[in-house]
């Protein structure tokens, strides 16, 4: 049983989940396209999807054996039940941290999010000292399902190996530091770069790039150009003119 359940009936842990929805409700609005889906069976509200600029908004999830699932569609966890190239947007709350194979649900969302479209991310800072304290608790209990955490920026690698654009990161947490942090400052050379790196979680927004191919008409033109410097027949006064018949 996953522990992180009965804290977010904390009110530590309701907090947290309300300075979280804050966050996205100020990314969603964004997101504009026809579909978005929510990875993961971590509880975010209809009327918090419904906050960003897409027709329709599903929801899929893995099965869990000891918690019930409220999601529309159940899969494997690994391979998406969906058709390349056919969500504008993806939202993985907390996702990653119980994959068995995270890099191969980036890989799915990578698959199945068209061109431009955005990936939002959420997750918990491993160097955070609410992290570091509930790695001790773990180890010292039994029977507890394993929940792993993952810096930021090992994210912004993998979104880099994926072809994706960073867009936003914020960061935001309970307590000391409190810090929503909003645009590209990971690597901010003064002194709040290293508060805002023990934050308690942070939320990462990416775009699919999209790399331009060359036109086939184009490419057919260019090999027939004549290389440079190289020398073309002028034409002769005989050229085009018929003779008379004999």
């Amino acid at each position: 049983m996953d522990d992180l359940k009965f804290w977010l009936e904390t009110p530590r842990g309701r907090l947290l989940h309300q300075r979280e929805s804050f966050q996205l409700e100020q990314l969603l609005p964004a997101v504009r396209g026809f579909r978005m889906m929510k990875i993961g069976d971590w509880q975010i509200g209809d009327a918090l999807l419904a906050s960003s600029n897409t027709l329709r908004q599903w929801s899929i999830a893995e099965p869990l054996a000891d918690a019930p699932c409220e999601a529309q569609v159940l899969f494997n966890g690994q391979d998406l039940p969906l058709a390349s190239k056919c969500l504008d947007a993806v939202i993985l709350p907390h996702s990653l941290e119980t994959a068995a194979q995270p890099h191969q649900l980036l890989r799915e969302v990578d698959r199945v999010l068209c061109d431009r479209g955005r990936l939002i991310i959420t997750g918990f800072n491993p160097f955070s000292l609410w992290a570091l304290r509930r790695r001790i608790a773990r180890r010292q209990s039994a029977g507890m399902r394993s929940r792993r955490y993952y810096s930021l920026g090992r994210i912004v690698d993998w979104m880099s190996l994926l072809d994706f654009d960073l867009v936003a990161v914020r960061r935001y947490g309970v307590g000391f530091p409190y810090l929503p942090v909003a645009g590209l400052d990971i690597d901010a050379p003064d002194w709040r770069r290293l508060p805002a790196l023990m934050a308690q979680a942070y939320v990462v927004v990416a775009r699919k790039r999209v790399i331009p191919l060359t036109p086939v008409q184009q490419k057919r033109r260019q090999s027939l150009r004549p290389a440079r410097g190289a020398t073309v027949a002028e034409p002769t006064s005989r050229m085009g003119v018929r003779r008379p018949a004999a």
